[in-house]
This record gives structure tokens, sequence and C-alpha cells, in this order.
């Protein structure tokens, strides 16, 4: 029989009694809830908090349970306390000290072995705790040649509350990330949860709070689900967090008080930092290398509308050709902290001004006078990156039908050491005679930001791309046989 095991294990009641994490109690409750509304798991267990040697004793016996069991899915999550040290992270246990830290805490590579033993088709983590980020990438490989070179797991989705020098932040009754964790589900639109939605949704909740980024490592094809979730069972989560959020708003006077662990650590070294951020950055060489795994990838559109158009693709080692470039030249000039190896191109453009007695001229009747100017305008963008295959993409779509209009996608990019965003604009064109086309509807350009170290991010980006234009095109059309029936046609 197959199963789908979820683990839960929260720390709160710390023999420190200055570092207890009242939320985390909460946290489990909640995250026990939630998995038991969604149906998707044979098995919860929650691993009761206790002392070191027993929890972990605890945790290996129930693994162990599984051993001859066939696993699908196994769900891990952590609330309480973390630490990272010596390149790896370590979940701090019950009676956690410093002199005795590896046999009082948990570590990352102790779990991964545990779980791994299992053989699960998917594993997904969800750790809730300070400096929880670890970096599975410390040789500059990507995480596709981590899984594919090591003993590991061949499906997961890894969420980590915060970076590994980052502090993950709580209130008396809940755990931010935690609360939002649980919020995604309740807000969805759809009965179907998956495991991508979730990540979409906590990262637009923390997109504005510098103090906390959560860290998401995935290595699938974003179709897993998590759970189905109908509107009765997303209902009670919604109550659930409304509850703390109530408690929290009637204890603090309305202001929601964050508490940070508070385990003391020793301060890292300003070499130690420095190390610790510099996993999340790409090579050039790893950026090019990217890129010209994108491009083969563009180069291999689905086939859905194979039967309907001639599919006609052409590449650009710049970005004049593309349809309103000053509109990416603006955001690239407004986002330029996020450092981009890009920069607005500039240029000048005529205007007609009044002169100073123009007012004058209106209160009399007359004709105001003007004057022509000059002014530097952004005219587009361009690209620092030497030696990528190519910067812009053109997929048109050639009719095979007689009733059909010719249609284009246009794709770009820019990219710096840790992010590459995608531009994505589509365009109708207008057929002014047979088999001639003129550009017409084209749509602003859409945005979509991708972590270049969390997983190598092309497959979720070419996907991202035919997917919306295939959506698009395919109502595009629908529309135009609608409209241009022949009349009494059903």
């Amino acid at each position: 029989m197959i199963k789908n095991i979820a683990l839960i294990l929260g720390v709160t009641d710390y023999v420190d009694t200055t570092v207890h994490l009242p939320a985390c109690k909460k946290d489990v409750e909640l995250l026990e809830k939630v998995l038991r509304l969604g149906g998707h798991f044979n098995e919860i267990i929650v691993i009761p908090s206790g002392d070191a040697q027993g929890l972990k004793a605890k945790l290996a016996e129930t693994v162990q349970r599984f051993q001859n069991e066939d696993v699908q899915d196994l769900f891990f999550y952590f609330t309480g306390h973390g630490e990272f040290k010596d390149d790896g992270f370590n979940y701090l246990l019950r009676d956690y000290s410093k002199s005795r830290s590896a046999a009082t805490s948990l570590s990352n590579s102790e779990l991964d072995g545990m779980l791994k033993s299992l053989l699960p088709k998917l594993t997904v983590k969800v750790v809730d705790a300070c400096y929880s980020g670890m970096a599975y990438i410390k040789d500059g490989s990507s995480f596709d040649d981590y899984i594919k070179s090591s003993n590991t797991f061949s499906n997961c989705y890894f969420l980590f509350s915060s970076q590994s020098d980052q502090k993950s932040y709580a209130d008396e009754n809940i755990s931010d990330f935690t609360y939002e964790f649980a919020k995604s589900i309740a807000s969805s639109t759809s009965d179907s949860v998956r495991y991508k939605d979730i990540i979409d949704s906590i990262s637009d909740a923390f997109a504005i709070d510098s103090k906390q980024r959560p860290l998401f490592v995935s290595q699938a094809d974003y179709t897993e689900t998590f759970g189905n979730y109908p509107s009765t069972a997303r209902e009670q989560i919604s109550a659930l967090i409304t509850i703390a959020d109530q408690k929290n708003e009637s204890a603090n006077h309305h202001a929601i008080v964050r508490v940070a662990d508070t385990v003391e650590d020793e301060p890292l070294s300003l070499l130690a930092l420095v190390e610790a951020d510099s996993h999340r950055y790409f090579t050039l060489e790893e950026a090019r290398s990217l890129v010209v795994a994108l491009k083969s990838a563009l180069e291999m559109p689905p086939s859905e509308l194979d039967g309907i158009y001639e599919i006609i693709p052409t590449w650009f080692d710049d970005y004049d050709s593309l349809p309103n470039p000053r509109a990416l030249g603006e955001w690239v000039k407004s986002n330029k902290e996020q450092e981009y190896f890009a920069a607005p191109t500039i240029g000048a453009e005529t205007y007609e001004a009044d002169v100073g007695m123009s007012a004058i001229f209106r209160l009399s009747g007359l004709e105001p006078k003007t004057v022509t100017k000059t002014r530097q305008v952004i005219t587009g963008l361009e690209s620092s990156v030497e030696g990528l295959p190519f910067l812009a993409y053109r997929l048109a779509l050639k009719p095979k039908h007689p009733n059909l209009i010719q249609y284009a996608a246009w794709f770009t990019f820019i990219i710096s050491k840790t992010q590459i965003q995608i531009f994505l604009s589509f365009v109708e064109y207008s057929e002014v005679s047979w088999d001639k086309y003129r550009p017409g509807l084209t749509t602003q350009w859409e945005r979509h930001g991708f972590v270049l170290k969390s997983a190598q991010p092309t497959k979720e980006i070419v996907k991202t791309f035919y997917t919306q234009f295939i959506e698009w095109t395919t109502e595009r059309v629908k529309a135009r046989l609608e409209k241009n029936k022949a009349p009494g046609q059903s």
C-alpha cells in the first residue's frame, strides 16, 4: 500500500525558561489540523517535545516503522529554535545547551539521513526556525547537479522560514511563517492546493520584509499537491488563524509584537557572514550556462498548436526589436538597487513648450506662443553581460487555416548574480491582405522573477512562458471564432 506520511515536530518548553516559544505549541496544533483537513496523508504523526536523546530515539523509531512501506510523499515540519553553525543547520531540542550542542540538537544531516532511508518519491521539509535557510549547495554547482551526484532526494520541496543569517519571528500565539503557510491554503481559490501555490503565497507575504526572507529549494515539476481543501475546510483554517490574530490584537493592544528566537549565539565573524551569503550568487559561467539551457528549452515549444499554426522562432542578441522597450528601461531604472546587469538607454525627444507670456496671449484670445525644446528620455535598455546566446526571443504563430490570424509572443530577460527577471508580451496581428499582417493588439509586459540558486529555474521559466501564451492565444482564437460565426450557426 502506498503511504503518504507527515511528521510534525515542535519544541516550545525549553529547559532554559528564558527561551520558551509559546507560539510553537500553537504552530503544531495548526499544522496538524491543516494536514488532516487536506486528506492527503495516510499517517500524521506528532513527535512529542522531549529531551534530545529521547526525542531523537522516538524520531528514529518512527522512521523505522515505515522502512518496508512504499512511501510516496514524506512531509516533515519543525517549529522551534535553530542555529546555523559550521556550514550546517541544527534543530535545537528541549534541553539544548551550548556546552553539549551536538548531543542536545538534531543536525540537518542526521535528519536527512533518516528521511532518505524511506526512499520517498517526494520529500517536503518545512522548517520554521531562525537561521533555517541552509545552503545545500556549497561548491558553486547547481541544485540539479547536487541531486544527480549524491544519494539524496529524487524530488523535493524545502521551505525555510528565513535565510541562514536571519532570525524568524513569532508573537505569543503563532509564528509568522507558519501563519502565512496556513493562510496560503485558507485564501486559495481552488480546492486543490499545490506546493508551488503555497510557495508563491508565502513569497508575496514576505516580499517587503527585509528582516525575514524565506528560502525555497525545489526539485520537482510543480504539479505535486499538498492536499484537497474544499471551501468548508478553507473556512475552518481561516477561522483558526483569525482567532490567533484576534488574540494577538487583544493581548498587545492592537499592536503585533514580533518576538525573535533568543538563544544567544556567538556572533558570526565577517568572513563567516560573507561565506554564508555567498552561496546565493552565480558566477558568470553559471549564468551563461543557464541561459544556454534556457535557449535549448525554449527551442522545444509544446505541441498544442502544431496542427493550427506554423511555429516560427526568431532569436535576437539585443533588445532593440522588442515592442515597447521603453517600459523595460523604466523598470530597470526604478529597480537599480537590485543590481541587474542591464541599464536604460537614453535618447532625445522634442516637444512643444509655451513661452512665458502664453497666459497673457490666451486671455487676449490670441494663439499662445510655443517653442520647440529637447529633453532626454528613456528609450529602452541594454545588457552589460557579454557572451550570452540571446537576449530576446519571438515565437510567431503563422495560421494554417484561412479563418485565423497571426499571433506572436515576445520573451526577454535581465539577470543579476542572484536573480533572473523574465518579461513576456503577446501580440495579435491585423491581416491587411491575404497572408499579410501588421502588429495590432500588444499586451503590456508581464514580469516574473526567479531565484537562481534555489534550483535551476529553466524548467519553470519555460513552463510559465508557454503556458501563458497558449492560454492567451486560445482565448483570442475562441473569441474570434465566436465573433465570426456564420448567420444561423449555433
